[in-house]
C-alpha cells in the first residue's frame, strides 16, 4: 500500500463529503486537488459504524493511498490505532460469506478491522475446506479404516495452509480411492486366473490319463502281436515236421 502523505482526514468529514457526492449522482469528489472515488460501498458501510464488530476498535482517520504505483487515482482508507500505537486498517466484511451465498449488498456488509477479518477468513476457510474433504471421503469408495485415519489427521491441520498442501491432500484421497479400485480389480483378476489354472490342470490331468491308457493299449497290442508271431512260427515248424522238411523260421 502506497501512502501519498501523512495527512489525516476526519471520518465524519470524509463520509459527509462522499455522501453528498452520491446524492448528487457524482462518482468522484475533489479532496486537496485529488479526485477521490465517492461511490465506494466502503463509505456506506462506515456510515453505519466506524467500530469493528468483533474487537470493538474504532476507525480514527482516513488517509490517501494507492494499491500500486501505476494506479491513476488515490483512494481513502480508514484506520484505527491499537493500544500499541499500531495502525489497523478497517474493512467491509460480508455478514453472510459469499461462499454461503452472501451478496455484495451494503445490507450484507459490516465494519471489521483487517486483523479480525483475516481471522474470520481463516476459520471460514478451514470449515469450508474440511467440509469439502469430508464430502470427498464420504463419496469415495475407500475403506472405512482409511476414512477414519484421514478424519483424525484433518483435525490436526494448522490453518492457513498452502494451495500445494490442499492439492496434495485432495490428490491423496483421490489416489487412495484409485488404489482401492485397482486392488479390488487385481483380486478379481487373480481369482479368475486361479480358476483358469485349475481348469488347465484338470485338462492336463485328463490328457495324462488318456495317454497312460493309450500306452497300456499299445503294450497289449504289441504283446498280442508278439504272441501271434510266435504262434505262427510254431505252426510253420509243426507243418515242416509233418513233411520232414526243415522249416524256414
Amino acid at each position: 500500500m502506497i501512502r501519498k502523505n501523512e495527512k489525516k482526514y476526519d471520518p465524519h468529514f470524509v463520509l459527509n463529503l462522499t455522501k453528498t457526492a452520491r446524492n448528487r449522482k457524482e462518482k468522484k469528489v475533489i479532496l486537496d486537488g485529488d479526485k477521490i472515488k465517492a461511490d465506494s460501498q466502503r463509505y456506506c458501510v462506515f456510515e453505519k459504524s466506524l467500530r469493528c464488530v468483533s474487537c470493538g476498535i474504532m476507525g480514527a482517520y482516513f488517509v490517501k493511498e494507492k494499491n500500486v504505483p501505476k494506479e491513476k487515482s488515490w483512494h481513502l482508507n480508514l484506520y484505527a490505532v491499537d493500544h500499541n500505537g499500531k495502525e489497523i486498517r478497517m474493512t467491509k466484511d460480508h455478514i453472510v460469506p459469499k461462499s454461503k451465498g452472501g451478496k455484495d449488498f451494503v445490507s450484507n456488509y459490516q465494519t471489521m478491522c483487517i486483523v479480525c477479518n483475516q481471522k474470520k477468513g481463516v476459520n471460514l476457510d478451514k470449515n469450508n475446506f474440511m467440509e469439502e474433504l469430508r464430502e470427498m471421503l464420504r463419496r469415495s469408495k475407500t475403506s472405512e479404516k482409511f476414512k477414519t485415519e484421514v478424519g483424525k489427521s484433518l483435525d490436526k491441520i494448522d490453518f492457513p495452509i498452502s494451495d500445494d498442501l490442499r492439492k496434495t491432500i485432495c490428490e491423496t484421497i483421490s489416489s487412495q480411492k484409485e488404489l482401492e479400485i485397482i486392488k479390488k480389480e487385481s483380486e478379481e483378476s487373480i481369482k479368475k486366473l486361479s480358476k483358469t489354472i485349475k481348469s488347465f490342470t484338470s485338462v492336463i490331468k485328463d490328457c495324462y490319463n488318456s495317454a497312460s491308457q493309450l500306452h497300456e493299449s499299445a503294450e497289449k497290442l504289441l504283446n498280442k502281436a508278439e504272441d501271434m508271431d510266435r504262434q505262427k512260427k510254431l505252426a510253420l515248424i509243426a507243418m515242416a515236421m509233418t513233411k520232414n522238411e526243415t522249416p524256414e523260421v
